[in-house]
């Protein structure tokens, strides 16, 4: 038998997800100049220029599924606090490459790399295969929750 969850079910799920966000809240202090989601970009710009080589505003974007308007504001506070670099693209002059200077680089080894290995360390009894788990529970309760303005609309 296929059992559907109740609201008892997704309360308690919620739950976990404010534990959750207390545990991101919980990270290192980061300096003064640089907010959680400036760290998450130069992740994600890490990442991408060691998947492909190099990395354009637009993969970014795609990545962290936000708009580019939202993106290249990030990255230009970025660029002006010098963690990375932006030029035009040689292959498409419409489209602007990035690449994290040995600063930016710096603070993702820090900040990221590091502290992921540590944390990693002090998971025991935790596996691989429970992780990808809480990641399909996360991504799938994402994608059923109700749009935002459903209770606005009185459809509850």
């Amino acid at each position: 038998m296929n059992e559907h969850c109740n609201g008892t079910t997704v309360r308690h799920l919620l739950d976990a997800c404010y534990d959750a966000k207390k545990i991101t809240e919980s990270l290192p202090p980061l300096p003064d100049d640089l907010r959680s989601r400036h760290l998450h970009i130069l992740h994600k710009i890490h990442l991408l220029q060691q998947e492909t080589g190099s990395c354009r505003v637009s993969d970014v974007s795609r990545s962290v599924k936000t708009t580019m308007p939202s993106i290249t504001k990030v990255i230009t506070e970025l660029s002006e606090r010098k963690l990375l670099n932006k030029y035009p693209d040689p292959n498409d002059k419409r489209a602007v490459r990035i690449s994290l200077t040995n600063k930016g680089s710096a603070l993702v080894q820090r900040y990221v790399l590091n502290f992921h290995e540590r944390w990693a360390e002090n998971m025991t009894g935790v596996t691989p295969e429970m992780v990808q788990q809480a990641i399909c529970v996360l991504t799938a309760f994402q994608q059923a929750m109700p749009e935002s303005n459903y209770i606005e609309k009185g459809e509850y």
